[in-house]
């Protein structure tokens, strides 16, 4: 049974879009069948804890979970360069919550920045007291700190 479990969330896997170097990146495309694998491999790990495919689905659902954030960071890009400050928020949130562990610091110092340039100071607080919270003790921290101090 979970043969076939794991066979059916590799078809998401296998069509998630590559990087062919002719192509747009993958991150730059349709996002429907990476969201799908990194779905179907959470579901299968949950569903089969003790299956041997488990290390193989960890590996790939991982792989679809960076690639779902590089595509959030893109959005958020495009969004800023053309002066929608507020789509880009929404997207660099969504990174910070839905795909813990990319480059927070960096991801929450550019919500600052943000957030000031949309008169925004209460939220702009917020996003260097995560800093603080979520990364004690780095350098990321301390600057947030000193930031927050003046």
């Amino acid at each position: 049974m979970d043969y076939a479990a794991y066979q059916a969330a590799l078809t998401f896997y296998r069509d998630m879009p590559s990087n062919f170097f002719i192509l747009p990146p993958g991150y730059e495309r349709e996002q429907t069948n990476v969201k799908g694998a990194f779905e179907s491999m959470t579901a299968f790990v949950k569903t089969y804890p003790s299956s041997i495919y488990v290390p193989n689905a960890k590996k790939q659902g991982e792989e679809a979970r960076q690639k779902l954030a590089q595509h959030e960071m893109y959005v958020a890009d495009f969004y800023e360069k053309r002066g929608h400050l507020a789509g880009a928020v929404g997207r660099l949130e969504t990174v910070v919550q839905k795909y813990p562990g990319q480059d927070e610091a960096t991801i929450l110092f550019r919500l600052h920045d943000l957030y000031l340039k949309l008169s925004d100071p209460v939220h702009a607080r917020d996003a260097l007291e995560r800093i603080v919270t979520k990364l004690p003790g780095t350098p990321a921290a301390q600057r947030a700190q000193a930031m927050l101090g003046s």
